[in-house]
């Protein structure tokens, strides 16, 4: 079982005895004096953590990658490859009115696209999908009326199923910003005459929309791809003429290692792990990686346009190993660092308590948090994992709904040498353990004691507007 980490207390102790902490800067109120007295207190009547220790990361000679567990990708992936505009079937009109429907123009006039409504209403919102420009022929040489116009549409088990409502109004030019709608869609044809209009076709969905414009200008997900729809014309001779068409998606620019690397100008990448929300096609992600050649930070978010970031330094995998010491556990969870989707763990040896690895349990290209694991961190987490004899430590601080990271202790040196990070949303779930570069540590950890770091960063949150994805993938 993997302990939790970073109590309200632990965490005090933790930036307390930091060699930059300034407890004139901290003490900001009665109750914050009050929190640091009791702390002290704590610490005289001997129920206080040790002193932290520095892990031993010259005993690193196990085969640590043969302590990982299996890595876990369970539920669907979002849908990214796109359809061969060949195989979609070509307009079919066909009816016994002397109506006859045809989409004509340029490739923008004759493409459908598709909206959703902003919010949901009692769990239901409409589906919009707008045909351009529609062409209406009376073939006939007399006048000809249409008193209705209909629709339906197929669903994912074959069925067809009526629309909600169909709208019809002038057809758009390319300086329009915007549709009109007639009041119903009855329409007075003249004798061989051709004439265009725009139409809107409603699909009810019961479900969510999407969370951005990108998710909502789409067919929603519970709908089939290609999405087939049918109109139906009905005239004033009790005939009628129906017109099937075809939308489809636009694939989803969504945040790959690739896309990710270029956008945030990462270099060393240990490990990228994510997983999809099928439902609100999200993907959140986590991508382990350098910075300066050697602290190892941990970076996540669900988009392209921002990040937050955890170090793992030499300060919390000392703390952590002595954890995972004190509570002879071999994962703790990193609770500071997760989240409802993200779970990450730090794994560690069961003989020497050393911090090994992290384990990852896993929204939109916009936006992600770093995590730095630097030599402070990794002090105070295998010091951790050695007080409370445990080979897991949840980093809680890391962690969020969607997010669990754990870290991992070898159970003899209690030195940290692994994290685990688990991604869950409500369709997929994905965990995968990332190896630590041990020598990296430890040479981090020399690098520590000849330059101590004065001003220490524990996590930064990133945004950057604009930039070009379509082009990256892996």
């Amino acid at each position: 079982m993997a302990n939790r980490a970073s109590s309200k207390l632990s965490t005090a102790r933790y930036i307390m005895n930091r060699p930059d902490y300034d407890r004139s800067f901290h003490k900001n109120s009665a109750a914050e004096d009050e929190d640091e007295a009791s702390i002290d207190n704590q610490e005289d009547d001997g129920t206080a953590v040790e002193p932290t220790d520095e892990p031993n990361y010259d005993v690193t000679s196990a085969d640590y990658a043969s302590k990982l567990s299996p890595n876990i990708r369970e539920g669907p992936e979002i849908e990214t490859t796109s359809f061969d505009p060949s195989t979609i079937n070509k307009d079919l009109c066909e009816g016994d009115s002397v109506v006859r429907l045809m989409r004509t123009g340029s490739v923008k006039d004759r493409k459908i696209y598709a909206n959703q409504e902003l919010f949901a209403h009692d769990g239901k919102f409409l589906n919009y999908f707008f045909i351009p420009k529609l062409v209406f022929q009376n073939t006939s040489k007399e006048p000809i009326s249409v008193i209705e116009i209909t629709s339906e549409y197929q669903n994912s088990e074959g069925n067809w199923l009526d629309c909600y409502g169909v709208k019809i109004g002038p057809a758009i030019s390319d300086e329009s910003e915007s549709y009109t709608w007639l009041p119903d869609t009855t329409l007075n044809l003249e004798p061989s005459k051709l004439v265009t209009y725009a139409l809107r076709v409603d699909v009810q969905i019961h479900g969510e929309p999407g969370l951005n414009n990108q998710r909502r200008a789409r067919a929603h997900s519970i709908l089939p791809q290609p999405f087939k729809i049918r109109l139906h014309v009905h005239d004033t001779e009790g005939k009628t003429v129906s017109l099937l068409v075809e939308q489809i998606n636009d694939p989803l620019i969504l945040p790959t290692k690739a896309r990710i690397v270029k956008q945030f100008d990462y270099e060393d990448v240990v490990a990228f792990i994510y997983a999809d929300d099928c439902n609100t096609n999200t993907r959140y992600w986590v991508i382990v990686h350098y910075e300066d050649k050697s602290k190892l930070r941990f970076s996540y978010g669900n988009c392209l346009h921002g990040s937050t970031t955890k170090y793992l330094d030499t300060w919390l995998i000392s703390e952590l190993c002595n954890q995972a010491k004190q509570t002879d556990t071999t994962e703790i969870v990193l609770d500071d660092w997760n989240d409802n989707e993200r779970t990450i763990t730090a794994l560690f040896d069961k003989i020497t308590f050393i911090l090994f690895a992290m384990r990852s349990y896993g929204n939109c290209l916009h936006g992600s948090t770093t995590k730095y694991l630097d030599t402070w961190l990794i002090s105070e987490l295998c010091n951790q994992a050695k007080q409370t004899d445990t080979t897991e430590i949840v980093l809680d601080d890391w962690n969020d709904n969607e997010r669990t990271i754990t870290a991992l202790f070898d159970k003899i040196t209690f030195i940290l040498f692994a994290m685990r990070i688990e991604l869950k949303t409500p369709t997929s779930r994905t965990v995968e353990t990332v190896l630590l570069p041990l020598d990296k540590i430890k040479e981090r950890f020399v690098i520590a004691k000849q330059e101590p770091e004065v001003h220490r960063p524990l996590g930064t949150t990133a945004f950057v507007s604009g930039g070009d994805f379509s082009q990256t993938d892996d």
